[in-house]
């Protein structure tokens, strides 16, 4: 027979709690509020902060990716007559710079956001002298939030030029990964790496506070 866990991971069950209007704490049994309670206790307040915006982004109704028909349709308005390569790479750049600029637009508004660009920076001119913190974890935030790439917009094929269509040739981007690389060379892997240690040590830590909390059925 085989055991199937369904209980939620220690970040679905913040993510829940997070989003509940409901944080009464009973006796009988644990809730939402032991959770948040639990994540206050945490050590890491990076690694929460980082938390509380995965929810925030999770949560909100994202731009979407231009499809190929609406990038073939882009395509047509760029030329008299019936649109080639050019100006099908023409009309993927654009919709790839609008769901860029939709998508900062969209973190503008994420009220943990501050926080976090508050934490990390502290975290990274103390550890790593970074320059120019500031844009480093802007792109890395960005990329951890929404890593699709930018150039195939996560669809991992290029498309037959002159068509709707997708080819059989993977994206000359993320070659055919479907994952933007992580910005900034090695300084942004390097903070990549970081924010997962951070969010490791949140989950960590909330986890054990819940598993010492008294049992409720």
């Amino acid at each position: 027979m085989i055991d199937t866990d369904d209980r939620p991971t220690v970040e679905e069950s913040y993510i829940s709690a997070s989003n509940t209007s409901n944080l009464s704490v009973k006796a009988e049994r644990r809730g939402d509020g032991d959770v948040i309670i639990c994540a206050g206790w945490s050590r890491s307040r990076t690694g929460q902060a980082l938390m509380r915006l995965r929810s925030e982004w999770d949560a909100a109704e994202k731009p979407r990716a231009q499809s190929a028909e609406a990038i073939q349709a882009l395509a047509r308005t760029l030329s008299a007559s019936e649109p080639g390569p050019l100006q099908l790479k023409q009309a993927q750049d654009l919709a790839a710079n609008w769901l860029l600029q939709a998508q900062m637009e969209l973190m503008g508004k994420l009220k943990s956001l501050p926080d976090v660009r508050e934490q990390l920076a502290l975290d990274v001119v103390d550890k790593w002298r970074v320059i120019d913190s500031r844009q480093l974890i802007a792109k890395v935030i960005k990329h951890w939030l929404s890593p699709a790439c930018s150039c195939c917009q996560g669809r991992r094929w290029q498309m037959i030029p002159g068509t709707p269509m997708l080819s059989s040739r993977a994206c000359g981007e993320c070659h055919g990964g479907g994952v933007a690389p992580v910005p900034a060379g090695e300084d942004g892997r390097h903070l990549l790496g970081y924010i997962e240690d951070c969010l490791r040590h949140a989950r960590g830590s909330i986890g054990r506070r819940l598993r010492n909390t008294r049992s409720k059925v």
